[in-house]
């Protein structure tokens, strides 16, 4: 008798099963063997810290902590100011902490290394500071509405300015209350006060701008110093004074166009100006020196002027005139065979910054290529007054930066009441030198900054690098030339465009000569700012 699988259902599942389990085992055979080549997973760990008060001590619950590369982007302290973090992989990593109410000891977080569990971390936020004080008249009775200031002097390339860092006005009982500060400098300001109605025939009186303690300007003030959880007082006691009116109009504005007008003291800070009908003002200010400012523009057309003031008593038909809005021509050169090769646009090569001396109160303004034109900017909207010139050279250095007579790289830039100044002019060059190597420290610390301090003889600036975590630095393009190198501990908080300032660490430096297209190394030990 002859048997028939086909006939048959049970024999051919018995088939395809058979054949299925081969096809299997030869998958797993290959999967074996591809995975016995691959890399095995890298060892993570785990990583425990504490987050504590950088004043007292103390462990900061419910703070938020994050980790560079991690794949847990970010944990919460828990009641001990603990926190941890596992799996996280071998390397080097950073850990940051915020909460508020707390600024960051090191704004750049606390860099360490992962080989195996990481134990005992101390990540230290630094509580917040507060100023307050009262406002009141020689009488003692409280001055309410009356606007306050608070500016923190800051540091930018090595010159120090003041920033405004808060506005407020005096309460119902002169009081006024500036939180949430960093430790730092400040100074506070009160007044004036606030343009308001008189009576018909009243002797108008009333407070000036004064800075803490009782001082017309930044020069005079007293400087508030506080640290991190601390509290100071600033209190004023003011004397009113004598008001007088200013009032005037604003000449050659096209008709259609509407005007504004401006005013500021000789601080630089805006005082209220009343409009008194069509391209018409006028204001109540004590005596002294004022700056009246006027603009107008739509798509087509921009207009400005502007007008110095002395007050002494009542001033009326001041006149401010409109002409087309002025600009500073700033002109860039390149010396050697590189003058006339590389960049289509040698405006590109360089960037060229005004900056004025209270952030704040006046803008930055950048100078702006001019198309079609081959290494001139422009610079729009410079207010009369003094500012420092930040200039920065991409592949190349600043030989020279000229305005009239002015030598920009050591003396401020100066635009005069129409707007006007000097053409600036810029010689850069591509010869430079390379100057680079390592600080010897034990971790990095946050501000430590390497200085590279030209010879008295010559006229550049300062330069600064940070270090890298591994402590290392670099100077590219610079000047052919004799310098001193010194790295600071705190060089991010230290004038250091200011011979004084610097004076007391240069026997301390380490003298190098840097020739056209050399590589320097010098490895220097870690300064304090505070010896």
């Amino acid at each position: 008798m002859k048997l028939s699988l086909r006939s048959s259902g049970a024999p051919r599942l018995c088939s395809i099963t058979l054949r299925s389990l081969a096809m299997l085992l030869i998958a797993t055979a290959a999967y074996g063997q591809v995975e016995s080549g691959a890399p095995t997973q890298q060892p993570r760990h785990a990583v425990r810290g504490t987050v504590v008060n950088s004043v007292t001590g103390e462990p900061i619950a419910r703070a938020l902590v994050t980790m560079s590369g991690e794949t847990e982007p970010a944990t919460m302290t828990d009641a001990n100011g603990a926190f941890r973090f596992d799996a996280v992989p071998e390397g080097q990593e950073r850990v940051a902490a915020e909460r508020p109410g707390f600024f960051p000891v090191d704004t750049r977080g606390q860099a360490f290394s992962v080989a195996g569990d990481v134990e005992g971390l101390v990540i230290p936020l630094a509580p917040q500071a507060v100023i307050r004080g009262r406002i009141a008249s020689l009488q003692n009775v409280a001055l309410e509405d009356l606007p306050v200031r608070l500016f923190l002097r800051s540091y930018s390339n090595g010159r120090a300015q003041w920033q405004l860092a808060g506005m407020t006005t005096s309460d119902d009982d002169g009081q006024f209350r500036f939180g949430g500060l960093q430790g730092g400098s400040y100074c506070v300001t009160a007044g004036p006060e606030n343009w308001r109605q008189r009576a018909p025939g009243s002797r108008p009186r009333g407070y000036a701008e004064v800075f803490y303690p009782n001082a017309p300007d930044f020069s005079s003030a007293s400087v508030i110093s506080v640290n991190a959880g601390q509290q100071a007082e600033a209190n004023f006691s003011l004397a009113p004074e004598p008001l007088f009116e200013i009032s005037g109009q604003v000449a050659g504005v096209p008709a259609g166009l509407e005007s504004s007008v401006q005013l500021r003291n000789g601080a630089g800070e805006s005082v209220p100006v009343m409009p008194r009908g069509p391209h018409s003002f006028s204001t109540f200010v004590p005596a002294g020196n004022y700056l009246v400012s006027a603009a107008a523009s739509n798509e087509t057309v921009s207009l400005q002027g502007s007008l110095p003031l002395a007050v002494a008593g009542n001033t009326a038909n001041i006149q401010v005139m409109l002409t087309p809005r002025s600009s500073i021509t700033v002109n860039v050169r390149s010396e050697g065979a590189e003058a006339s090769a590389g960049r289509t646009s040698l405006s590109e090569a360089v960037r060229v910054m005004l900056v004025p001396p209270i952030l704040g109160l006046h803008g930055q303004l950048w100078a702006q290529p001019v198309n079609g034109q081959r290494g001139r900017m422009e610079i729009y909207g410079a207010e009369p007054g003094t500012y420092s010139v930040e200039i920065t050279a991409y592949g190349k250095y600043v030989v020279s930066a000229i305005s009239g007579s002015t030598n920009l790289l050591t003396d401020p830039l100066v635009v005069s009441s129409d707007g006007q100044a000097e053409p600036i002019e810029l010689l850069l060059a591509g010869d430079g030198g390379m100057v680079s190597g390592s600080v010897q420290t034990s971790e990095p610390i946050n501000g430590a900054t390497v200085l590279l301090i030209p010879d008295r003889t010559s006229a550049g600036l300062v330069q600064s690098a940070a270090l890298s975590g591994s402590g290392d630095f670099q100077f590219e393009q610079v000047r052919p030339g004799n310098y001193s190198l010194i790295a600071l501990e705190k060089g991010d908080e230290l004038e250091y465009q200011n011979p004084e300032a610097l004076s007391r660490y240069l026997s301390r430096a380490t003298q190098i000569t840097v020739a056209s297209k050399q590589q320097v190394q010098a490895n220097l030990q870690l300064i304090s700012a505070d010896k």
